[in-house]
């Protein structure tokens, strides 16, 4: 069992790597793979404890993440069934779990319609941060690099490139067995093709519609936004500058990519943003269409008592045209038009 630190928002965690095993698949473009299984976990080292730590924060930071849930057709798509023999039944151990997950990864990798998906070294691991358990399955390749060694020569030495990782996906195990539904993350690729086999293999599908996925990403912006050391002018800007931009997406039928949304947001420090959007349990996804419809949040306040309700730009806040007294509880409204002054004299006879 490895326990390794981190430091996330707002306080340093600690990740737990509970079991760990390396498969590969050994595959070229346009050709069915085979795979070499190890029968074993890994045991415990400092090297794990610290692959485990680079790629629990490369996949945090990285865009490009998509979220869903498990499809219903365990059949076609077995990884559900399979995890859930192992966490939900416990009747199967962690290594025989990982063998039937590689079996499902090649059958998908080989049926990719132009079957552009490579091989890799296979990482799959079970961590916790105490609140919450993940399965991460990651493939990483090979890389040629230099090194100096003892006696000062050069010489070459292979690594895994974290930098390179094509293909990550992780599921929130406690979310999952809770009925939650948005627990399944996974990076897109370049590639459409080879990242819907990834897709395919985890049996992920799109919980909600685009409609719900803006309204997501609307609240996540809010909140993050709220967060920056910014005067309320600056964050407000940084709504509208939102806005602006996903409002284009929406207009252009363009997908939303969360690297351009936060330079288009805070152009002086977009990682302000970044760190929370990209977030796996934020959960927002890239690349979909937004709604226009659902964007208002980002310009538009509502709320309701239990006998009223109200909606406004948050522009009539801004130039003094409603005000709250937070105190009396009061909200006052300003320059508010004849016709509707006549109609709710009318209403309510007031002479």
């Amino acid at each position: 069992m490895l326990t390794i630190g981190f430091f996330g928002e707002p306080e340093m965690k600690l990740l737990t790597t509970t079991a760990a095993i390396a498969h590969k698949i050994l595959k070229e473009k346009h050709a069915d793979g085979t795979l070499q299984l190890r029968n074993t976990c890994l045991p415990s080292s400092e090297a794990l404890n610290r692959l485990i730590g680079e790629i629990h924060t490369a996949y945090t930071e990285r865009s490009g993440k998509s979220y869903g849930t498990f499809e219903a057709d365990e059949i076609n798509y077995p990884t559900a069934l399979n995890l859930r023999k192992h966490y939900h039944e416990k009747a199967v151990n962690f290594v025989d779990t990982s063998i039937a997950l590689m079996n499902t990864l090649l059958v998908k990798a080989n049926e990719a319609s132009s079957n552009l998906a490579t091989g890799g070294s296979v990482l799959i691991a079970d961590i916790t941060n105490g609140e919450a358990q993940w399965l991460v399955v990651t493939i990483l390749t090979d890389k040629m690099s230099a090194a100096i060694d003892d006696n000062l020569n050069l010489v070459e030495s292979i690594h895994l490139d974290l930098n390179g990782m094509r293909f990550a996906g992780r599921v929130n195990i406690t979310k999952w067995l809770n009925g939650d539904d948005r627990y399944i993350s996974f990076l897109k690729g370049g590639s459409n093709d080879v990242s819907n086999y990834f897709q395919s293999f985890l049996g992920c599908i799109h919980p909600k519609a685009w409609q719900q996925e803006t309204m997501h990403l609307v609240k996540s912006i809010r909140k993050a936004v709220s967060t920056l050391s910014a005067t309320d002018d600056q964050r407000e800007a940084a709504r509208q500058a939102a806005f602006q931009y996903l409002d284009k997406c929406a207009k252009e039928s363009a997908p939303v990519s969360i690297d351009i949304l936060c330079n288009h947001i805070w152009p002086n420090d977009p990682n302000a943003l970044r760190t929370h959007l990209n977030d796996p349990e934020t959960g927002i996804s890239d690349g979909f269409t937004p709604q226009r419809r659902a964007l208002k949040g980002l310009v538009r306040f509502e709320g309701k008592g239990k006998k009223w309700q109200i909606k406004f730009e948050r522009e009539a806040v801004i130039n003094g045209e409603i005000i709250l007294n937070d105190n009396d509880k009061v909200l006052t409204i300003k320059n508010v038009p004849d016709d509707f002054v006549d109609r709710f004299k009318e209403d309510f006879s007031i002479s």
